[in-house]
């Protein structure tokens, strides 16, 4: 008897210690998984064996303005050029038929055309009156003048 109660003395001795352990099994959370591999902030891109493409400029040549000639008067018979663009204006000069002269400006009613004086040394202006000369060019682009010169 003294063996068994010798056994049943052991038994209880241990017994908490077995208790407090299985407990603690499963009360205890599972182990984290241990992921194995590299960090990506730390990983080392492998250049691929195929070539990109390259950036290349190819120049292109811009279209140019074609020089169109300022316009001019001709004049297909003998007139006169006038100190301002009116038939009352002073008598400037007189300018041969055939002649070819600049066209610097026009008045608003586009009746009366600024020419520098072909009898003037120093180029002084005068006025022709639009019915008297043949005008070459485009007058789109001559800039509209004061009759006060």
């Amino acid at each position: 008897m003294k063996t068994i109660l010798r056994i049943i003395i052991i038994l209880i001795s241990i017994f908490p210690l077995y208790a407090c352990t299985a407990s603690k099994t499963m009360t205890s959370t599972p182990p984290m998984p241990v992921i194995t591999g590299t960090n990506p902030a730390t990983a080392t891109i492998i250049p691929s064996e195929t070539p990109q493409p390259s950036l290349t400029f190819t120049p292109t040549s811009l279209p140019t303005a074609t020089h169109q000639p300022a316009p001019r008067l001709e004049i297909p018979a003998a007139t006169i050029c006038r100190k301002m663009p009116s038939e009352n204006g002073l008598y400037a000069h007189g300018i041969s038929k055939g002649a070819q002269l600049e066209l610097l400006g026009k008045d608003v009613t586009e009746n009366w055309f600024l020419v520098v004086n072909p009898g003037s040394s120093g180029g002084k202006t005068c006025w022709i009156a639009s019915r008297n000369v043949v005008i070459i060019g485009d007058l789109a682009d001559v800039p509209y003048a004061s009759a006060i010169q």
